[in-house]
């Protein structure tokens, strides 16, 4: 589920934003999240 949530998390704001925030906002949450739980699922998801 929290693997889930992270897609989603993800997918929604990316929407509203240009390509280069799209970027940043990718890169910036695949690094917050995993420190908080799950360290290598969200990482090999997004890769």
């Amino acid at each position: 589920t929290r693997h889930i949530q992270v897609e989603i998390s993800l997918t929604v704001p990316l929407k509203k934003t240009t390509n280069k925030e799209r970027l940043i906002t990718a890169s910036s949450s695949i690094h917050d999240l995993p420190n908080e739980s799950m360290p290598s699922r969200p990482l090999k998801a997004f890769k």
